[in-house]
């Protein structure tokens, strides 16, 4: 796809929460639109969020292709703590995805769940957590309810 067949932060309409999935299967949360045009500066040089899928409540799903630093975020408390770096404001060039249905969505978590256990439990209780887990996410009726479910941390540095 041409950068100038793909969409910028602005073009796409969100509905909140947006389910992250990295090319490796990790899962974070953006909450709101400043979580989306804002991250730190690992993230940013890291380029955490290329490649992500990027699935909102109603199931449209976009692919990060780039990331382009455009400035600072505003003064907040956080700028009062000097051993936390200033979030950069940030664009993306994104790529249409299919649409996801409930089920898919619920499949690609449970994948991440299964390629991560470490993250969603201790090693000696994975046999009996995990499968937990995934019921609860399979049995989740939407696609906020598995956010909840999650309790997912926002990947901001």
């Amino acid at each position: 796809m041409s950068s100038d067949e793909a969409e910028q932060t602005s073009a796409p309409h969100f509905t909140y929460p947006i389910l992250c999935i990295s090319k490796n299967d990790d899962l974070w949360a953006i909450r709101s639109q400043s979580e989306l045009t804002t991250c730190g500066p690992v993230t940013l040089a890291n380029g955490i969020r290329v490649g992500v899928d990027m699935v909102d409540a109603d199931g449209t799903c976009w692919r990060v292709l780039s990331v382009k630093h455009v400035g600072y975020a505003p003064f907040t408390m956080r700028s009062l703590n000097p051993f936390l770096p200033a979030l950069r404001v940030i664009e993306h060039e994104f790529e249409p995805m299919p649409r996801l249905s409930l089920g898919e969505v619920q499949e690609r978590v449970c994948a991440a769940l299964d390629a991560h256990p470490e993250y969603w439990c201790e090693w000696y209780n994975k046999d009996k957590i995990l499968p937990e887990r995934k019921g609860q996410i399979r049995s989740a009726r939407s696609i906020a309810d598995i956010h909840n479910l999650l309790d997912l941390d926002y990947f901001g540095d």
